[in-house]
C-alpha cells in the first residue's frame, strides 16, 4: 500500500480514496478518484474527488501540484475545478531523481502488478517548475509500440501489452485491456526531482469495472 511504503510515489487511481489515520491506508471507494503524492521521507499529500469519471465518456483531467511544501494542489475535470476531500497533508518536500519509468494504466510496486486500467488514455502532457514542458504524448494516430513524445525532448514511451484502437475515436488511440501487464512506460526520470511543482493533464475514457484502476504511477 502506498501509504505504508517507502520512497517517492505519484499516483492517480480510480475507485480509491484515503481514510486518513486508518491502519488500512488507502480504501476502495467506487466512483471516487485518488490523487496521492509521497516524498522520499514518507511525507504524504493526498486527496480524492467523488466527481464521476468512470461513465464510458471521454473526460479531460488536470492535476496541478502547485507547491507540495505548502499542501497546495488542485484538480479539474473537463475544465472545471472539483471539490476535494483531503487525507494526509504533510507538506512533502524531499524528492530525488526517479530510478524507474512512470507507468500509465497499471500499478507496479516492487514487481507486483495490479489495478489494470480498462479504457483509453490520450493527449497527455506534463510540466514541472511552472511552465517547463517535460513531455507531450498525443497517443493518437500511431502504429508500433511507441508513444511518441512530440515535445522534442525524446522521452518516447514504450507500450507493453496494450494496442492501438480505431473503433472509439476519430483517430487511433491506445487501448488498455484491463488485464495482463498492459501499460505504457514513460522515461521521465527528471520528474522525481520536481514533484513539488508538477502538473499533468490528459484525456481518458473508461467504464466502472468495480475494481481499483491506476491511471498513472511513478515510484
Amino acid at each position: 500500500d502506498p501509504e505504508h511504503a517507502d520512497g517517492i510515489c505519484l499516483l492517480i487511481e480510480l475507485n480509491r480514496t484515503t481514510k486518513s489515520g486508518s491502519e488500512n491506508g488507502l480504501q476502495y471507494d467506487q466512483g471516487t478518484t485518488l490523487f496521492f503524492l509521497r516524498d522520499n521521507a514518507g511525507r504524504i499529500l493526498e486527496c480524492s474527488t467523488s466527481f464521476l469519471v468512470t461513465d464510458e465518456q471521454w473526460h479531460h483531467l488536470t492535476w496541478d501540484i502547485v507547491d507540495s511544501t505548502t499542501n497546495n494542489m488542485r484538480v479539474a475535470v473537463d475544465g472545471q475545478a472539483v471539490m476535494l476531500s483531503w487525507g494526509q497533508r504533510d507538506r512533502p518536500s524531499e524528492f530525488i531523481r526517479l530510478e524507474q519509468s512512470l507507468m500509465l494504466g497499471v500499478r507496479n510496486e516492487a514487481g507486483k502488478v495490479s489495478n489494470h486500467l480498462c479504457g483509453y488514455i490520450a493527449n497527455l502532457r506534463m510540466w514541472v517548475q511552472g511552465d517547463m514542458l517535460l513531455g507531450s504524448w498525443p497517443m493518437t494516430g500511431g502504429y508500433g509500440i511507441s508513444a511518441i513524445d512530440v515535445s522534442g525532448q525524446g522521452r518516447h514511451g514504450i507500450m507493453h501489452n496494450c494496442s492501438w484502437d480505431g473503433n472509439d475515436t476519430p483517430h487511433r488511440t491506445i487501448a488498455f485491456k484491463g488485464n495482463g501487464n498492459g501499460c505504457i512506460r514513460l522515461p521521465v526520470y527528471a520528474l522525481g526531482e520536481a514533484m513539488a511543482d508538477f502538473k499533468v493533464e490528459f484525456w481518458f475514457k473508461c467504464g466502472n469495472t468495480g475494481n481499483p484502476m491506476s491511471l498513472l504511477l511513478s515510484s
